[in-house]
């Protein structure tokens, strides 16, 4: 899977933001999620940040 790399001692998560979100609490969500299933400490990037999207036509 892209943006993941599973280590002995450590998982790191890629990710990418959409504007506006805060990043550190994106990052708490995607560590509580991944870490139980990995059982290694995970490390979370944010490679880049893009415009949100809109409900607009």
């Amino acid at each position: 899977m892209t943006g993941i790399r599973i280590r002995d001692d450590l998982t790191e998560v890629h990710v990418v933001a959409a504007m506006g979100s805060p990043l550190r609490e994106l990052a708490d969500a995607v560590r509580s999620a991944v870490t139980p299933v990995v059982g290694t400490p995970v490390q979370v990037v944010v490679e880049d940040v893009v415009p949100a999207r809109t409900t607009e036509p």
